[in-house]
């Protein structure tokens, strides 16, 4: 869930997600991100688990990589 105190709402899909938690924690922005990392699996899980998270990914924008 989305903080209501985050100016972004951020999914980073990585095999790596461990690795993004760390560099975005270090990053100035890294307090105005409510970030969620997740390997492809996790992601295949989450939108299977919760219809409204995939409907909301669904309107989401991509902004680099693949949409799957």
């Amino acid at each position: 869930a989305a903080r209501s105190d985050s100016n972004y709402d951020v999914l980073i899909v990585s095999d790596t997600p461990e690795e993004i938690r760390k560099t975005v924690s270090r990053h100035p922005l890294g307090r105005k991100i409510e970030l969620i990392a997740c390997t492809p699996d996790e992601l295949h899980d989450m939108e299977r688990n919760d219809e409204e998270l995939a409907k909301k990914l669904e309107d989401g924008v991509v902004m680099w990589g693949s949409t799957w």
